[in-house]
């Protein structure tokens, strides 16, 4: 099993992010864009992992959402890792309780290397990819969007779930399945 863990986004975040992304006129070809229905925030991507695993993973995911609280997000602007001039990661950027989304992150990290996972080597930025630059043709096109978009709303939602993902690597793209929910406490 190909494992992750994320945030799920509202439908109308979903839907804005769509819209965005056909606006983007990129050459085809020269940008992979992730289809709407995969969007989501990314906290901790556990990679192949066998099923006698999945029981430990459960618990302590478990554990470690029932002692966050849920928090509300902003969905705004778009940017690109690791920077302008050679583009590979195209984002929209997540505003609001981010600091609790890190914390959040940085403890389910802290609990899978008990479970023998890697540990992240690279700070949590909270984000939503939105595409993943094939061809630097796309580097121009895409710095225009940026731009053009540096402070455009996308939405707003409340996270109070943390959800772990099965991902199942196609042709036509990764298909998603949730393999558990983690409900989050809710906040005053």
């Amino acid at each position: 099993m190909r494992l992750f863990f994320a945030i799920d986004i509202s439908e109308d975040v979903r839907l804005a992010a769509e819209k965005l992304i056909h606006s983007i006129e990129a050459p085809k070809g020269t940008v992979k864009w992730i289809q709407p229905d995969n969007l989501h925030i990314t906290l901790k991507f556990l990679g192949e992992t066998t099923s006698g695993k999945l029981e430990a993973i459960i618990s302590a995911s478990r554990m470690v959402a029932s002692t966050h609280e849920s928090m509300s997000v902003q969905v705004s602007g778009l940017g690109v890792f690791p920077d302008k001039r050679k583009p590979r990661i195209v984002w929209l950027g997540i505003k609001g309780d981010t600091t609790r989304m890190q914390i959040l992150a940085g403890d389910l990290d802290e609990v899978m290397v008990q479970e023998g996972f890697e540990e992240e080597n690279r700070t949590f930025s909270p984000h939503i990819t939105i595409g993943r630059v094939r061809d630097p043709k796309a580097g121009k096109i895409i710095s225009n969007a940026i731009a053009d978009h540096q402070k455009t709303g996308f939405g707003s939602f409340v996270v109070d779930k943390l959800l772990l993902y099965e991902s199942r690597l196609r042709p036509e793209g990764p298909l998603y399945t949730v393999v558990s929910e983690f409900p989050l406490m809710m906040a005053d």
